[in-house]
């Protein structure tokens, strides 16, 4: 199910998918939501506030780019971690990763994983400006599309 859309950049359309299930497409990134007590594990970039996550390194598992990815930019400890939903990506221009100079597949899946596990508030400076513990309703945990996939991850999107 089609849980809702977006287009970024001027024509690289998207639609987050919710299911339990892997996708039959590229895999290139990973997300984690970690929410504890009612907070929300964020990370913080040149972007601003952002849910923990990134590249998945080539022949790595997606559950160890998970776990790299919420310690080195959140944190977090994962212990477990259930998909809840994919972004079906379809790149209309050449994009090119940063840091190994290949290009993106055209027509790829970024999963996005509800998370238990230890906040422990240590980040990796190289990876990340900051981590922190939001409430659900901070203006930290409203802006770049965050609600969605919160809720997404809360089960508040008919299934």
């Amino acid at each position: 199910m089609i849980a809702f859309s977006g287009v970024w950049g001027k024509s690289d359309a998207w639609d987050f998918i919710l299911t339990d299930t892997l996708p039959d497409l590229p895999v290139t990134s990973v997300f984690g939501v970690y929410i504890a007590d009612g907070k929300l594990a964020l990370t913080k970039n040149e972007r601003g506030w952002e849910l923990p996550g990134g590249h998945v390194n080539p022949g790595e598992e997606f559950d160890a780019a998970l776990a790299r990815e919420m310690k080195e930019e959140a944190g977090v400890l994962v212990e477990t971690a259930a998909l809840f939903g994919y972004v079906d990506i379809r790149n209309q221009s050449e994009t090119v990763h940063d840091e190994t100079g290949e290009l993106y597949p055209n027509h790829a899946a970024i999963l996005f994983y509800s998370v238990t596990g230890m906040y422990s508030g240590v980040h990796d400076p190289e990876e990340a400006i900051a981590c922190g513990l939001f409430d659900l309703d901070s203006s930290e945990a409203q802006g770049n599309r965050l609600k969605q996939f919160v809720d997404a991850a809360l089960g508040k999107y008919n299934t």
